[in-house]
C-alpha cells in the first residue's frame, strides 16, 4: 500500500498530473460497464473511498 501510494506521488510529480486516493479495507464494486471491448468496474472503498479522495485531491489542488 504505501509502495503503490509512493509510487503515484512520484508519477504525478514526474508527469504533471494530481491524484487524490483512500486506502480501505473494504471495497464495493459501484459501477459495471460492458462493452463490445471488454469491461470496466469502478471500485469504492466501503467507507467514503471517492468522498475521502476527492477531498485529499482538491487539497493538492488548494481548491
Amino acid at each position: 500500500k504505501n509502495d503503490f501510494s509512493q509510487e503515484l506521488n512520484n508519477l504525478s510529480k514526474h508527469h504533471h498530473f494530481t491524484v487524490g486516493s483512500h486506502w480501505s479495507s473494504r471495497v464495493v464494486i459501484t459501477c459495471s460497464v460492458d462493452s463490445k471491448d471488454g469491461n470496466l468496474h469502478f471500485i469504492d472503498g466501503e467507507d467514503g473511498g471517492f468522498t475521502l479522495a476527492s477531498k485529499q485531491l482538491k487539497k493538492r489542488l488548494k481548491l
